[in-house]
């Protein structure tokens, strides 16, 4: 059990070493081709507060910079308007 606590806890250190912004006050994409942070809304921004996946002694500062964040993109006027998806959600949808 020991072993996999160990594991879990270098994952966590992972997740927010490399994918925490502090400039933008959340999780950002990283794109391992160009070795940069992708600064662009994707629902998986927040995976880290809904999978727990981050240090549990900054879920304060974590939750209050990622309101912030989704605030500041207005993030939530986009749900329940078909008409107005961010960018990144019309990318992916064909003819």
């Amino acid at each position: 059990m020991l072993h996999y606590a160990t594991i879990a806890s270098q994952y966590q250190a992972a997740i927010d070493n490399v994918l925490w912004n502090e400039e933008v006050g959340t999780w950002l994409d990283y794109d391992t081709r160009t070795k940069q942070s992708r600064n662009t809304f994707y629902p998986s921004n927040l995976s880290p507060l809904y999978t727990m996946s981050y240090d549990q002694n900054k879920s304060t500062k974590y939750a209050k910079r990622s309101i912030s964040y989704l605030r500041k993109n207005k993030i939530d006027s986009y749900f329940g308007k078909s008409n107005r998806l961010p960018l990144i959600f019309l990318s992916h949808i064909t003819d």
